[in-house]
């Protein structure tokens, strides 16, 4: 292998030097594998380097005029067979880190590591060993995702942190010049094992919420809880710890979270209301300066038995409009048919203004297990909702109207649907596009479907699959759109040899194509982290 340097002058770009191994330089090495540039001075990986079955290496050149020269070779002070150290590579001035992948944990698996080295005159020193889980990891980056602007957040609600399983995190992306960059991985500041953090996320401009629906408060176990943090000029930072006012034991309070401004909106569908186990409720939080106080707890009232609604499974918000999907409701003799449930907010007080099923809504079809709300416009999923005879198909249903008053405008249904796709498992809209997922297409591979409307008819315009895309990766199990720009997770995705890792698509729209822009992963990702659910 062997790298080249271009210079760029006037209007051209030309060829400056190539770079080659002057030590250590052997057949099979595949130095090249990775580059970075900092000034005057660049670094290369060779990650099949060495006798002993690839432990790898990474080589330092640097630039006197128009000369390069081999600085050093940089090995890892604990290098093995396979661990494929060079196999990414980053410089900035002094200091230099080193991917090397292949690097087993504690418990055996590929947890992988990252090398930092830094440069005293000419002379390359390794400081530190980074690792994400000397154990071996258990991610699923991707369960959830949300985007707003020139923002995307994912969350990985079984992310190993530290010592605690399945504490979870959560990756947030800004766009910087063509693609995508990550910019933090959050944690909670008191996060336990067990909290599964990044379950759900939303943003909206500088804020972002995340959900943890089974951390333990108290004595209580999976009560729930949601964070929220902000953007600041020093990075992001976490503002304010929310918690239900009533919260007990198995709420799940953070099982779904929805921002729009200073208004941020919880569900817990696990929620106890009166003698009515897992009705279910929503809670309203509203932000003054930086605090953050529950304005209002949102629950059905307008009829039913209401046991069992898993009202708060989802939640969108925008403006003083509230909408929460009740999954499970029973509209006789139809069980666990669904409906949705629409708020609006006078005067501070929140006030529940209607609350509406399908046209045609039958047993068991989960409406409203996805809810998602943009100016006159809701789109409510259904994902085991029967098209003709395809049990568990799927559909979503887009309504139009303000206050008490909504209007069916529309059953989507994706072209090509089968039996269990589950259409309709997530939900976004933005002005006059949708998107929805279905996560069980094509042995479970997942798609995402487009919907556009004009006037008041809805036509599908896209089918999105990743780029790459295998069987079980569950693409589409979240999904979210700002104008023409949109991701999807797919938190069974195996990212090299961690199984179930997760992945995170976003597509661009130009003119009427949608196009794959950029596959998310999350920084220190691991096996079963679910990123981008």
């Amino acid at each position: 292998g062997s790298a080249y340097v271009f210079v760029y002058s006037g209007s051209m770009w030309t060829e400056q030097a190539k770079l080659t191994a002057t030590t250590g330089a052997a057949a099979y090495d595949n130095f090249g594998s990775s580059v970075a540039l900092s000034g005057d001075t660049a670094i290369i990986g060779a990650p099949s380097d060495g006798i002993a079955l690839d432990p790898g290496s990474a080589y330092i050149f640097t630039r006197s005029g128009t000369t390069w020269t081999q600085q050093a070779q940089l090995l890892a002070s604990d290098g093995a067979a396979k661990d494929l150290f060079g196999s990414s590579v980053g410089i900035s001035g002094d200091k230099a880190i080193i991917g090397a992948w292949g690097v087993d944990g504690v418990g055996g698996s590929l947890a992988g590591s990252a090398y930092v080295f830094e440069r005293a005159g000419a002379v390359w020193t390794q400081t530190a060993r980074l690792s994400v889980d000397e154990n071996g990891g258990d991610d699923f980056f991707g369960y959830s995702v949300a985007i707003s602007g020139n923002n995307i957040i994912v969350g990985t609600p079984l992310d190993d942190i530290g010592p605690n399983t399945d504490q979870g995190s959560a990756f947030i992306f800004r766009v910087l010049g063509p693609g995508w960059s990550q910019e933090s991985q959050k944690v909670a500041s008191d996060g336990t094992a067990g909290d599964s953090f990044g379950i759900s996320v939303a943003i909206s401009g500088d804020t972002a919420i995340v959900g943890a629906s089974t951390d333990d408060v108290g004595a209580n176990v999976d009560q729930g809880s949601a964070y929220i943090f902000v953007r600041t000029s020093t990075g992001w930072a976490e503002q304010a710890h929310l918690f239900a006012g009533d919260g007990a034991a198995g709420d799940q309070f953070g099982i779904s979270v929805a921002i729009s401004g200073d208004t941020a909106v919880v569900g817990a569908a696990g929620d106890d209301v009166g003698a009515n186990a897992d009705q279910g409720s929503a809670y309203v939080f509203a932000r003054t300066g930086t605090t953050w106080a529950q304005q209002d707890q949102l629950i059905d009232t307008a009829g039913g038995t209401n046991i069992g609604d898993g009202f708060g499974i989802s939640v969108a918000v925008s403006g003083d409009t509230a909408i929460a999907g009740a999954y499970r409701y029973d509209l006789s003799p139809n069980g666990n048919q669904g409906v949705f449930v629409v708020f609006s907010r006078e005067s501070g007080v929140w006030q529940q203004k209607a609350k509406v099923p399908a046209a045609g809504g039958a047993a068991d079809d989960q409406f409203g297990i996805s809810v998602a709300y943009s100016g006159n416009t809701v789109v409510v999923g259904a994902n085991k909702a029967d098209v003709g005879g395809n049990a568990d198909q799927g559909s979503a249903y887009v309504f139009t109207g303000l206050g008490g008053n909504w209007t069916q405008q529309a059953q989507l249904n994706g072209t090509g649907g089968a039996a269990s796709d589950e259409f309709g498992v997530s939900v976004g809209i933005s002005g006059d596009t949708a998107i929805v997922g279905a996560n069980k297409t094509n042995a479970a591979q997942g798609s995402a479907y487009v919907f556009t409307r004009s006037g008041g008819v809805w036509t599908q315009q896209a089918q999105l699959t990743a780029t790459g895309g295998a069987g079980g990766d569950e693409f589409g199990t979240s999904v979210s759109i700002a104008g023409d720009a949109a991701v999807v997770g797919a938190p069974k995705d195996d990212v090299g040899p961690n199984s179930d890792q997760g992945s995170a698509y976003v597509f661009i729209r130009s003119g009427a194509a949608w196009t794959q822009q950029a596959q998310l992963n999350g920084a220190g990702g691991a096996a079963n982290d679910e990123f981008g659910r």
